[in-house]
């Protein structure tokens, strides 16, 4: 399965960043991401990874995270400095899609401000009290997504990270789980 497009916007550090993937035919070619750090490197490979995960949750409900659970969670916080909302959507092959938009204020406070016609498509099913989207299509368990994560659907989880992740299941938590500290290395 190859990732086709992402684009991201008024996400943490990362302003406004829009491209489709290289292919040479119909094989992709390499992605080096490369930047200091805070730069947004982790933050582009979350949305990659938040799709990933909840895809493969249509085809099998008892992954190894589960269900409803990301990568790493949105909320205001994530939105850029100066923004009122970000917005994400990366497009694999087969027209498989996630978006994600995060709000710094209700939807019902925002959309009296709301200016772009897409923010406003996307939401207009949304209740006023939410502040943030995360929507997959298709939205169902279909025989595209069912093709592409049957198998070989795995999830990487560094060894080095130092921080737990957003969506460690509950029931993975123990006194026993430690992570080394910087200072140790």
């Amino acid at each position: 399965m190859y990732l086709k497009k992402i684009a991201i916007k008024d996400v943490g550090p990362i302003a406004d960043l829009s491209f489709d993937l290289p292919f040479d035919g119909d094989k992709p070619k390499p992605l080096v991401l490369v930047g200091p750090n805070g730069s947004g490197k982790s933050t582009f490979l979350s949305f990659i990874v938040n799709a990933l995960i909840n895809f493969k949750q249509f085809i099998h409900p008892n992954a190894e995270v589960e269900q409803g659970k990301v990568f790493r969670t949105r909320s205001p916080r994530f939105i850029r400095s100066g923004a009122d909302s970000c917005h994400a959507v990366v497009e694999f092959e087969d027209g498989l899609t996630m978006t994600e938009d995060t709000l710094n204020r209700s939807w019902k406070d925002f959309k009296t401000d709301a200016t772009s016609k897409d923010l406003v498509d996307r939401w207009k099913n949304v209740k006023d009290n939410q502040t943030s989207l995360f929507k997959l299509d298709p939205e169902r368990d279909d025989s595209t997504v069912r093709k592409l994560f049957g198998s070989n659907a795995v999830l990487y989880f560094p060894s080095d990270r130092f921080e737990l992740p957003d969506w460690l299941n509950e029931r993975s938590l123990s006194d026993e789980l430690r992570f080394p500290r910087a200072d140790h290395l």
